[in-house]
């Protein structure tokens, strides 16, 4: 039979117990909010980062695996997607993404920028922004993965379907130096400015 001291202790225990238990999923959703954060600190010294630094195109005439005939210039790239990459000392990527999806959207510029991390399940998660009225504006997402094509020297990129009129939904890149495409104005954007112009012009 228990003593009073070993019944208290006990009740202690269940107590504690009960306490832990309570506050657990309060513990889980933290752990869920700062994995991510925490893992771009960690990922780094796992997974080598030049994976996915650097230039990258799916112009398929700047394949490297195919035979390229170059008079020694910079040539200009020419893909559908363009993006660029660079690691910072936090393990943090920055850079800028170009896409014609882009080119015939309500985006206002078809070369905006791009960041992301190594992802805590695998690959690399991206996102695409800009500055609109002095304020940074998250456009879209997209995720790399590694690709057994171009002698498994490419990335595959994935985005969901909510950003289809800006991202494809999937294609593959490969590593290249050439000269990134400088970018243009959105056809749909430039539509609509062009409205908004001639009804201001309307109303003098």
């Amino acid at each position: 039979m228990l003593s009073w001291r070993g019944l208290f202790a006990f009740s202690g225990w269940i107590l504690a117990a009960l306490v832990w238990t309570l506050d657990l999923p309060s513990k889980v959703e933290d752990f869920y909010q700062h994995k991510n954060e925490a893992w771009r600190h960690i990922a780094p010294a796992i997974v080598n980062p030049t994976t996915y630094e650097g230039r990258w195109t799916n112009d398929p005439a700047l394949r490297p695996d195919w035979n390229l005939i170059t008079d020694g210039s910079i040539p200009i790239d020419h893909g559908t997607v363009q993006l660029d990459l660079h690691l910072d000392k936090e393990g943090n990527f920055s850079g800028e993404i170009e896409t014609s999806l882009m080119g015939n959207s309500l985006v206002a510029w078809s070369r905006v920028m791009a960041g992301g991390h190594v992802a805590f399940f695998g690959g690399f998660d991206g996102e695409v922004w800009d500055i609109q009225n002095n304020r940074r504006s998250l456009l879209g997402y997209f995720h790399l993965s590694t690709s057994d094509e171009v002698n498994g020297q490419a990335l595959e990129f994935s985005a969901d379907s909510n950003f289809s009129q800006i991202l494809p939904s999937k294609t593959v890149l490969w590593r290249t130096d050439a000269k990134m495409d400088g970018g243009k104005m959105g056809a749909e954007y430039k539509k609509v400015l062009m409205q908004v112009v001639n009804e201001k012009a309307g109303e003098k």
